[in-house]
């Protein structure tokens, strides 16, 4: 989705499409997970003042009922949809891992080694 922020974001009606879940589960597990971060930034002195990339907001339902979303930013849609897939959770947090290893300290790799 793109915002007027020129953010890119996702709903969580939109995640729980992709995903299979009930809307409400998904919205619920979002609730969470924004509380969370917002406890941990509370903690941090210096970060206060970031948002915490969730934003309220409706939807029509299929009785054309307003019903709750939250539109989360790419980082807070990562936080949930991570929680819902081993595979992916194991896939982001080792390229993330990798990527923050310092240059100085990357390995190199002079020959292959069957494994």
């Amino acid at each position: 989705m793109f915002n007027g922020i020129k953010e890119i974001t996702m709903t969580t009606v939109e995640i729980a499409a992709m995903t299979g879940k009930r809307h409400d589960n998904v919205l619920r597990d979002a609730h969470a997970i924004v509380a969370k971060v917002n406890a941990l930034k509370s903690e941090e002195c210096s970060n206060n003042d970031q948002s915490t990339g969730a934003i309220e907001a409706t939807y029509l339902d299929g009785r054309k009922a307003e019903r709750p979303m939250l539109v989360l930013n790419k980082h807070m849609v990562f936080t949930l949809i991570t929680g819902y897939d081993t595979g992916l959770r194991y896939t982001v947090v080792g390229r993330k891992t990798f990527q923050m290893v310092p240059q100085h300290l990357s390995v190199h790799v002079n020959r292959e080694v069957a494994v």
